[in-house]
């Protein structure tokens, strides 16, 4: 992501990307979580894919 303030969204809505801060924000606003939730939840799926990140966020009560 860029500095924009327009831009509003991730470039790939299927991927994340913790090295991004304004991705990162954005995330963790998505999901109304920390960002050492959402680190914690990527470690723990092993993966950086939306979905089974979202999922497990979800079992564990966050949710959009």
């Amino acid at each position: 992501m860029t500095d924009d303030p327009t831009y509003t969204g991730p470039r790939d809505p299927s991927r994340m990307n913790m090295h991004d801060p304004i991705e990162a924000a954005w995330r963790c606003t998505e999901w109304r979580c920390t960002r050492a939730r959402l680190k914690t939840a990527i470690v723990a799926v092993n993966c950086v894919m939306v979905d089974q990140v979202e999922a497990r966020l979800a079992r564990e009560g966050f949710r959009k």
